[in-house]
């Protein structure tokens, strides 16, 4: 089962809103939480979050 990359609730159907962050797809549940993933990267700048999506990719935990 997918879940949304920011609040990480599973994912039904054909709801997955896919985009696609430093080369790599993510999925998201609703444009809110897309939303508030790009005003995230806005404010902490985009070098924090391809520093915490590595850091995800290696432990593949879920970070946000």
């Amino acid at each position: 089962m997918v879940s949304c990359f920011l609040c990480g609730r599973p994912i039904e159907g054909s709801k997955i809103i896919d985009e696609v962050i430093e080369e790599k797809h993510h999925a998201f549940d609703s444009d809110d939480c897309l939303l508030i993933f790009k005003k995230l990267e806005t404010v902490y700048g985009k070098e924090y979050f391809v520093i915490m999506l590595t850091l995800c990719d290696l432990k593949s935990i879920k970070c946000f």
